[in-house]
């Protein structure tokens, strides 16, 4: 047992053989799997390593300078779900003491530590003597199992919450080698457990059998937190273990609103899965009945590994998942459902005497090869609301442009980049006519991977122009934005207790109640709706008046 301290020069020199390594060997503080989950309130526990990479012919460094000395590692919970999120703590930290001295070591026994909300937690561990230089799992990799971490999990059914491995204290030394003493912390990354929490119901198995997409296993109302179980070393379309194994997941019904669904897959093993959400083939604007293609894919090594996201509006509209395995996905899998709802930014209340609204991302100054979709209240697209490429030339040329006529009402608006599929074929103006799409309606699939991706666009009515900025952040992520087109300066609710405009295509009882209850209180959302006191139609000017109310008592009256 023994323990360098590195000072003045000779943390110099240990810096400099750090710079002189070679850059083909590298660290990592490494979770034993990507994924883990568990029913609200219980426990996951999962291994925790120190892993050695070595590439392009390279010797290991743990092998040449005689394996660690000691590493530290600490533990963050990256962002959390519910008021209460799952928790790391010291009891659940439980170090290797074969390779590492145990707590009789007065002085170099482990040093576990945890923050008071189970944010965070530390670990510091000193080996026992030479020659820790871990287990070869793979050519070129070998690792040294540090601890077993095990992680209370939080109430919040289908929440998922990330834990990230890191440098246990920036800027010291912590993680060294036995010989030479060499300094390993600027050279080790973390990685990433995602922490899912189930529902108390137990699992859905596969029905065999399910290779090919005409035979999936239906599962029914699909909750939040429900998860289903199957395994494939394959992925071959006719029976047996190596083969793709294919679901029709419908969601369980929900209120009306937009909900962003996702699917996660998790394993115990050795990660060697693709999953994809499936479609349909389209060619000049017919969907190909039959075919089978893939929508959105995930790998094992994606940026995003195994999870899937797609959106509704609370319809039990089913997609369809497939989950082809490979020789080293010998481990069963849980693919597990998350749910939560997506509030749409507001982009306000228009209105034109043509009753045209124009949707459009050209001219924005970003290259983003957009698509829009408009749908109403319901959730069903617009006729003549979709737009995907529809100009040909100069640098607006993979822009979407929508100019469409809509009655009172309510509508939302998708903005992604492509592909942006629903179970609607392609417009006819569109020169993108062949993308793939969903074989069921309800459902909105981003198939995109890309990220950090402008999304401007302008909204034209009435001889306006009103400008907005979203950028997708995300793999698969759609922007949602809702406009209300009202055609009447007095059809301004749909119930008498409405507090935002939102108009039902007719003048009554509700409107009147509605705006004098919003023009007392001063709630622009509903009550500014003019400018002039002669306003016939929708002219809001930020501010509630006597303006407002002596155009909205005419149009009232007069019925518009």
């Amino acid at each position: 047992m023994r323990i360098t301290i590195l000072a003045g020069s000779a943390l110099l020199c240990a810096l400099a053989g750090m710079q002189a390594s070679r850059a083909d060997v590298s660290y990592t503080l490494a979770w034993g799997q990507g994924t883990a989950a568990a029913p609200a309130g219980g426990t996951v526990t999962v291994p925790m390593y120190f892993r050695e990479t070595v590439t392009g012919g390279s010797a290991s460094t743990l092998v040449q300078r005689q394996g660690l000395s000691s590493v530290g590692v600490r533990l963050t919970r990256d962002g959390s779900t519910g008021s209460t999120p799952p928790r790391l703590t010291v009891e659940g930290m439980v170090a290797n003491t074969t390779n590492f001295a145990d707590a009789s070591d007065p002085f170099f026994g482990p040093l576990i530590s945890a923050a008071p909300l189970g944010d965070s937690a530390g670990l510091m561990l000193f080996a026992r003597s030479a020659g820790l230089v871990g287990t070869v799992i793979s050519p070129g990799v070998r690792q040294i199992l540090l601890a077993n971490v095990s992680i209370n999990v939080g109430p919040s059914v289908g929440s998922v919450t990330p834990f990230v491995t890191g440098d246990l204290n920036a800027g010291s030394a912590d993680t060294v080698t036995w010989a030479g003493s060499q300094l390993l912390d600027p050279l080790t990354t973390g990685s990433t457990l995602q922490v899912l929490t189930t529902s108390a119901a137990a699992p859905l198995g596969e029905t065999e059998p399910n290779n090919v997409k005409g035979q999936a296993t239906i599962i029914a109302s699909m909750a939040a937190g429900d998860r289903v179980t199957g395994s494939s070393t394959g992925s071959q379309t006719t029976a047996g273990p190596d083969s793709i194994d294919y679901y029709r997941i419908a969601p369980a019904t929900l209120p009306r609103a937009i909900y962003r669904h996702r699917l996660q897959l998790v394993t115990a093993g050795l990660d060697g899965f693709t999953t994809s959400i499936r479609g349909l083939a389209q060619l000049n604007g017919a969907a190909i009945p039959g075919s089978d293609v893939a929508v959105q894919t995930v790998g094992p090594t994606s940026a995003t590994p195994h999870l899937h996201q797609w959106y509704n509006f609370g319809d039990p509209a089913p997609i369809v998942l497939s989950v082809a395995g490979s020789p080293t996905s010998t481990s069963p899998y849980t693919v597990i459902h998350a749910v939560e709802p997506v509030t749409p930014l507001r982009l306000g209340v228009f209105a034109d005497p043509d009753n045209r609204i124009v949707i459009t991302t050209a001219g924005r100054g970003h290259t983003s090869d957009t698509k829009i979709i408009i749908f109403d209240a319901t959730g069903q697209p617009v006729a003549g609301g979709t737009s995907d490429d529809p100009l040909l030339t100069g640098p607006d040329a993979r822009q979407a442009r929508v100019s469409v006529q809509l009655p009172a009402g309510l509508y939302h608006v998708a903005i992604s980049d492509k592909n942006l599929a629903t179970s609607s074929t392609a417009a006819p103006a569109d020169f993108a006519p062949s993308q793939p799409v969903l074989e069921f309606p309800g459902s909105v699939v981003n198939g995109s991977a890309a990220t950090g991706l402008p999304l401007g666009f302008a909204v034209q009515t009435n001889g306006r122009q009103f400008a907005f900025v979203p950028t997708k952040a995300e793999a698969f992520d759609t922007f949602w934005g809702s406009i209300t087109f009202s055609t009447c300066i007095a059809d301004v609710a749909s119930d008498s207790l409405d507090e935002s405009i939102n108009p039902d295509g007719v003048v009554s009882s509700a409107d009147l109640d509605a705006f004098i209850g919003g023009f007392i209180a001063g709630n622009a959302e509903i009550a500014d709706v003019a400018s002039d006191s002669l306003d016939a139609g929708y002219n809001p000017d930020g501010a509630v008046g006597s303006v407002d109310l002596d155009a909205f008592i005419a149009g009232f009256i007069a019925g518009c």
